[in-house]
């Protein structure tokens, strides 16, 4: 479990937005990367440690690669939480967890990040797909 006094130490408090990056990679050790090859929006390797990105989504839409990580953060947790279930089941709580990213960010609750309805209507299609 993350410390909430680490997180805020590090980020500095609940006004800011959501750092699904630095959250993978300085609070989970998780490695966020990104490859043109690869077949879906996104996919955790928890063997390595890695959160992948599919590289072209993200140059098309920033907003998506910070949904997609923050997809895969969910994962991560139930991967630590040895969560097991249907995997229906198991992807709708790890878009939960993005969905409150993006709903922090719709509510105008990050600072340095700002998502157009475009964005976000982009982001929800790449979960219809």
């Amino acid at each position: 479990m993350i410390d909430p006094n680490k997180r805020r130490e590090a980020f500095g408090g609940a006004d800011l937005p959501v750092p699904v990056e630095s959250i993978a990679e300085d609070l989970l050790g998780l490695r966020v990367r990104e490859s043109a090859e690869l077949e879906c929006s996104g996919l955790l390797v928890p063997a390595r440690r890695e959160i992948w990105v599919n590289a072209t989504e993200a140059a098309q839409s920033p907003g998506r690669r910070r949904f997609t990580i923050a997809h895969e953060l969910g994962h991560a947790v139930q991967t630590r939480a040895n969560m097991v279930g249907k995997t229906v089941t198991l992807e709708q709580q790890a878009d939960c967890f993005a969905g409150a990213w993006v709903r922090n960010v719709a509510d105008g609750g990050s600072a340095s990040f700002k998502a157009s309805d475009t964005d976000l209507d982009n982001a929800l299609a790449g979960m219809l797909r």
